[in-house]
């Protein structure tokens, strides 16, 4: 949404009473959800494309820029091809400044490489492209003071505490609260209370609360503690089917643990006794054995599950598993440092300090003394690396469709993957099987059509251990 327009919209929104719109970015994704087309259409919305599904028979990205602008398509025509980095950064801080009399508003450049045979060879994580990267400008910043933190509970049950302050100018807006992200960055900063606090807008969009101003400190501002719905929320994901899969260990019986003082951590869970557990709402002893039983079977679930339950920020299933194979332990993987993280499968620089910021935490250090301590696996068996592991599907994609028999979906993905393969969720002609339970559905029939070879899981096996031997 142009500038223009943006002013049009919410002069004609407050005309009607109507609450305002931050920015255009939150104006132009408000019109998109809209039910109504023509309502969307009077917001005067537009877009430049900048790529294509496939090269059309150009060897570089400027040259399909070029020629979509040809075609009569909206092309931004600020891009520009650079020859070598230096080039780049005089562009990017060339647009600093310049940026400001372009019609729409805009918070950073995107640098590309050009040759599409180069971008194929770096290739993707799986998020993002390895030929692009975002450059973002300085953001204007204020100071203001921190008056209280509440905790926003998402549509997933994710808590994020949301930082309140002294309403401040900034970036063309006058804002008034932020997002602190999670506990662990709050305590990182050491963020308190009626401290004053340094914000900017983040793209120049987004509230972000960069850092305290510990120097005007005066004794008076006061910790945010570690809410109770933070330690719930940890407790259940750890406890997780994908994560350690810890029967019976559900939000009901998380809750009662916390708000009875029975476990303040995940480490914690380990320690529990039958007598304890009895006591609990509807847990009987045969409830409370088989809770225990579940707890104790979850000692020995494999390195990447582990690593996956210990809920460190930006480290998903995927993330997990490249550094369980890397790493092999967890004392060498909170040994690594930023660079050696990044050495690993998928791990960029943001990864790599959550990492780092994780295993640097004492309160985590004391966690994972616990686990150590109760007799959880820490460590993989060397005979089970990828290096040592037979790999018979290494370099084939699968994707598992219907109810298998007698084997859970999420363990035929991770026996898969354990095989060198990847379990994807969609049908394709890059895919190299489909493996199909009862009531398959419709990814049976697209396989079909594309030629896609379609196994029952016996017969997935048979194959597969077959390629073993």
């Amino acid at each position: 949404m142009t500038k223009k327009a943006f002013a049009r919209v919410n002069a004609e929104r407050g005309k009607n009473g109507e609450a305002l719109f931050a920015n255009p970015r939150n104006a132009a994704a408000g019109s998109l959800k809209m039910l109504d087309p023509r309502s969307t259409a009077q917001r005067g919305l537009g877009f430049f494309c900048y790529g294509a599904a496939g090269d059309y028979g150009c060897a570089t990205h400027a040259e399909l820029l070029q020629r979509m602008t040809h075609w009569g398509l909206p092309v931004s025509p600020q891009f520009s091809v650079c020859h070598g980095i230096d080039d780049v950064m005089r562009q990017c801080h060339a647009w600093q400044d310049k940026r400001h009399e372009l019609p729409f508003e805009t918070d950073g450049m995107v640098v590309k490489v050009n040759a599409f045979d180069e971008q194929k060879q770096l290739g993707a994580t799986a998020k993002y492209p390895r030929w692009a990267i975002a450059y973002k400008f300085a953001a204007e910043q204020a100071t203001t003071k921190l008056e209280r933190v509440e905790v926003q509970v998402g549509r997933t049950g994710a808590l994020t505490p949301v930082a309140h302050f002294t309403p401040v100018h900034l970036a063309g807006t006058m804002v008034a609260r932020a997002t602190l992200h999670n506990f662990d960055e709050v305590a990182r900063k050491d963020i308190r209370v009626d401290d004053w606090i340094v914000v900017e807008k983040a793209g120049e969009i987004i509230p972000y609360v960069v850092r305290a101003d510990v120097v005007r400190r005066t004794g008076a501002e006061r910790e945010n503690q570690a809410c109770p719905a933070r330690v719930k929320a940890s407790l259940e994901y750890f406890a997780g089917r994908r994560a350690m899969d810890i029967e019976g260990l559900g939000a009901a019986v998380v809750a009662q643990l916390v708000e009875k003082g029975l476990v303040r951590d995940y480490g914690d869970l380990y320690a529990l006794r039958e007598e304890q557990l009895v006591g609990l709402e509807r847990m009987g002893e045969k409830s409370a054995r088989n809770l225990l039983a579940g707890i104790e079977a979850s000692k020995q679930r494999p390195l990447a599950r582990l690593i996956n339950a210990l809920g460190i920020r930006n480290v998903g299933e995927a993330t997990a598993r490249a550094l369980a194979a890397t790493f092999g332990a967890i004392t060498a993987m909170a040994q690594a440092d930023v660079e050696q993280l990044q050495q690993v499968p998928d791990v960029g620089p943001e990864v790599a300090d959550s990492v780092r910021a994780f295993f640097g935490n004492a309160r985590n250090q004391e966690t994972l003394a616990k686990l150590a301590q109760a007799g959880v696996l820490m460590q993989d068996d060397p005979a089970m690396t990828d290096a040592a592991r037979p790999q018979p599907l290494r370099g084939k994609t699968l994707v598992i469709t219907g109810t298998l028999p007698g084997v859970a979906r999420d363990a035929a993905e991770e026996q898969i993957r354990r095989w060198g393969g990847t379990a994807s969720t969609s049908v394709s002609k890059k895919t190299s099987y489909v493996v199909a339970g009862e009531s398959p559905g419709s990814k049976v029939e697209k396989a079909r059509a594309l030629g896609v070879p379609v196994l029952s899981w016996q017969e997935f096996m048979t194959m597969a251990t077959e390629y073993e031997r």
